[in-house]
């Protein structure tokens, strides 16, 4: 590996550790928003845990595609 590709991996490593960090903490919040669902206090409350589920399903999606592209762009290591 040169030290280019290296400085690459180095610098990469932060923002992996941050997308690797929040695929852990997305299937919780999956969780509490289904809850939240099947608890079905009112239609408001509802809203805001579909929208809940719904961006963090996208999220996990998005975040899973950008760490595939840094491992085939060598930001990963």
């Amino acid at each position: 590996m040169s030290s280019e590709q290296w400085a690459t991996v180095e610098r990469s490593r932060l923002t992996n550790a941050i997308h690797i960090k929040l695929l852990t903490i997305l299937p919780e919040l999956q969780a509490m928003a289904q809850e939240g669902i099947a608890d079905n206090l009112d239609a408001r409350c509802v809203a805001v845990f579909e929208r809940l589920l719904s961006e963090a399903e996208y999220l996990e999606r998005s975040i899973k595609a950008e760490l595939n592209g840094h491992v085939m762009r060598g930001k990963w290591g």
